[in-house]
């Protein structure tokens, strides 16, 4: 139980620390940090400076310089953006946990020193690193490389500093627990050749909590390499947490490099190095080849550390890009060696950007409940106690519901945040918790209770809040974290989204909100972005004789294959037609199908709009009626004149015996067409004239309804050979 003096006790422990040794930093193990309203961020990703005697840059690990503490450069983690949750990972050389990456030497290499990156939460920007540990591979260590350097025993610290970089999440921009410090390895003496190796590294820390390694940070991007951890002895790759893609590590090689070999390096490469806003229907990448180059090789990937070869054994001054390859604003890497009979060049990584998907839309909602009974309201364990007010003096607790169904269910949960009216509190300590697949609308008290009452504890709350004292009247906005925005996204199908609201003390503590039908209704405040689906303006019916002509238009479409016609007469959709859709668009696009032979009667007709990728929806239903003739008549064939088919068609008031027969010039009879029972409405055959002569033919229907009424009628038709 809490109580004024545990309050009290609470404010004296604020400077205590608790860490633990992990195989990785999740923020959303850290999320009871002070945090700001997640925003879009104009992220810049800048590589680190070069120098005469860099050999190689791993790559960068700054994407919003300036914008940390103070001015400082910041290293954030795209929590918000792009769903990662892995702030460094544990390199622990006292608990045998290591990190692993490669780079490629161009030539023979005598190095001097290498660079590498770390934190410890909680530190000063004074460096808390005692130690680096390093081994160099021939290769990868979890595949048949050997150790040609180095050892995992011998401290080999030269040098350490604050970088001027904090390590940050989009939820904490302006946090100074994770100063970055350089670390910086003495390997005097070490002399490499020309290939590719892998460096194994640890370290040690004066703090408890880490060494942790920042991985390489790249804006929009959520895979960066190809690194490795090492964990009791097990190498697995080095996996962002919550979007599960692999890490590269950022280190610098410095020292300096023996005479090239190869006839020098490929130039003006095109898309340029650098270059933004490729069209991702780009189909080539060209370069120009070095005089004397015999052969090259063509590698490609979206990471500069793993790039794959794609193209080789032939002098090649491009490379054809399949399609579907590119995708939207994604980075791309690629790089030339040329080669000729002193060895090969490596070349230059160069790199584009891809364009912004012109259909992604960004979008802000303030989401509400409904105005009905229990969309918010309150509970104890036995009973549901109101149908509107939250309250949570124990032992109630209480509940909020949310009507999403406005945001599209493809969208993708940018951030959250949780506005309410506080109508009476007293010093709260309270918590919003997920409610998971519980609906408070409908459940029962006992279940809300449990539910709500579980998950108020840092790291799993949306919000965990310890006021420091009884709070002004009126409204409040907190930020959601931990799984609230996937666990929004995932609830957009359903259309509602609950949380719980309770106060973590079980005494004279509480805070109080108006409901949906007090003066003031919280809400959600929800940022997302979708991409624009294929979006239908129009869709019309129009039915002549027997045939219905359906007519669409689209504003724009996303990789839409296509559309099925569906019927139906009162029974189940049937599929009568396909017509193939414009892939992705931005410009209208307009459509038209025509179902003939339809007896009379009504229909309704939808189309069911199909991506590529199966996806599909289903449009509005439109009803359409054809209506039955009211005389016999015999239509003029089309087309006329025709080669070598055309269409007879014809109308029948009543059911009838029906003969439609074709006649030459001189009368004589050369097909007979129909010569059946038919019921009323509109009927239509085709004439195939290949085996006939050019010239002048009549058609001829001769019909006898079952009223006894009868009908006869000739048309003339000119076949054109």
């Amino acid at each position: 139980m809490l109580n004024s003096f545990h309050k009290i006790l609470w404010f004296l422990m604020l400077a205590v620390v608790f860490c633990s040794i992990s195989f990785a930093q999740d923020a959303r193990e850290t999320s009871n940090e002070s945090s700001e309203l997640p925003v879009r961020l104009n992220y810049q990703t800048q590589y680190f400076e070069g120098g005469e005697d860099i050999l190689f840059d791993n790559g960068p690990l700054v994407n919003l310089p300036g914008g940390g503490a103070g001015g400082a450069d910041a290293s954030v983690l795209q929590s918000t953006s792009l769903l990662m949750t892995t702030i460094g990972f544990g390199h622990q050389q006292n608990l045998f946990n290591y990190m692993v990456d490669d780079f490629e030497a161009t030539a023979s290499w005598s190095v001097d020193s290498i660079k590498f990156y770390a934190y410890q939460t909680g530190s000063t920007t004074t460096s808390t690193i005692t130690g680096i540990y390093l081994q160099i591979w021939n290769g990868p260590p979890n595949a048949g490389g050997t150790v040609v350097w180095g050892d995992t025993v011998t401290n080999r610290l030269a040098a350490t500093r604050w970088s001027g970089i904090y390590r940050v999440t989009e939820t904490t921009l302006t946090a100074t627990n994770r100063p970055i410090f350089e670390v910086v390895a003495n390997v005097a003496g070490l002399n490499l050749s020309a290939g590719t190796y892998w460096l194994e590294w640890g370290m040690t820390g004066s703090l408890a909590s880490g060494p942790w390694a920042p991985p390489i940070t790249i804006a929009g991007q959520n895979t960066t390499g190809n690194g490795l951890q090492r964990l009791s002895g097990v190498y697995n790759p080095a996996n962002d947490g919550g979007s599960l893609t692999q890490q590269g590590l950022p280190f610098i090689v410095h020292g300096t490099s023996g005479a090239p070999t190869g006839p020098g390096p490929a130039t003006n490469p095109s898309p340029a190095n650098g270059a933004t806003n490729v069209p991702i229907t780009a189909s080539q990448a060209t370069w120009t080849n070095p005089a004397g180059a015999t052969s090259n090789e063509f590698y490609f990937g979206t990471a500069p550390g793993s790039l794959t070869l794609l193209q080789s054994g032939s002098l090649a001054t491009s490379f054809n890009i399949p399609p579907g390859t590119l995708q939207y604003a994604s980075t791309y890497y690629w790089r030339v060696n040329e080669i000729d009979g002193s060895g090969t060049t490596i070349g230059p990584i160069w790199s584009f950007t891809t364009e912004q998907n012109p259909l992604l839309v960004q979008d802000t909602l303030d989401v509400y409940p409904q105005n009905l009974d229990y969309w918010t309201g309150t509970s104890n364990t036995t009973a549901k106690t109101d149908v509107s007010e939250v309250r949570t003096l124990r032992p109630e607790l209480g509940w909020m519901v949310f009507d999403v169904s406005a945001i599209p269910a493809s969208a993708t949960i940018l951030s959250s945040s949780f506005n309410a009216y506080v109508n009476a509190n007293n010093w709260p300590w309270w918590s919003v918790t997920p409610m998971g697949a519980v609906n408070p609308i409908t459940a029962d008290a006992a279940t809300i209770y449990a539910q709500a009452d579980a998950n108020t504890a840092t790291g799993v709350a949306y919000v965990f809040s310890n006021e420091g004292g009884t709070l002004p009247l009126g409204w409040i906005n907190r930020p959601m974290g931990n799984t609230a925005n996937p666990d929004l996204q995932a609830a957009l199908s359903q259309g509602w989204f609950a949380v719980g609201v309770v106060d973590r003390d079980v005494d004279t503590y509480f805070i109080n909100f108006d409901g949906w039908n007090q003066p003031n209704k919280p809400y959600l405040t929800v940022v997302y972005e979708y991409i624009i689906p294929v979006e239908l303006t129009s869709f019309t019916a129009a039915a002549v004789n027997d045939k219905v002509t359906l007519n669409w238009s689209t504003a724009t479409e996303t990789n839409n294959q296509g559309f099925f016609v569906e019927r139906s007469n009162g029974n189940e959709f049937a599929s009568v037609g396909f017509v193939d859709g414009k892939g992705t668009t931005t410009e209208v696009q307009n459509y038209s199908f025509t179902d003939a032979g339809i007896a009379a009667g009504s229909y309704t007709y939808r189309l069911k709009q199909v991506d590529f990728d199966g996806t599909f929806e289903y449009s509005s239903t439109i009803e359409v009626e054809v209506l039955a003739p009211r005389e016999f008549a015999l239509n003029q064939n089309f087309p006329n004149p025709f080669n070598p088919s055309t269409m007879i068609s014809f109308s029948l008031l009543v059911d009838a015996k029906v003969s439609l027969k074709v006649f030459d010039i001189l009368g004589q009879e050369v097909m007979t067409i129909v010569n059946n029972n038919l019921s009323a409405g509109a009927h239509e055959y085709t004439f195939d004239a290949s085996n006939f002569n050019s010239g002048v033919y009549f058609y001829r229907i001769e019909a006898t309804g079952v009223d006894g009424q009868n009908f006869t009628s000739v048309k003339k038709m000119i076949l054109t050979k």
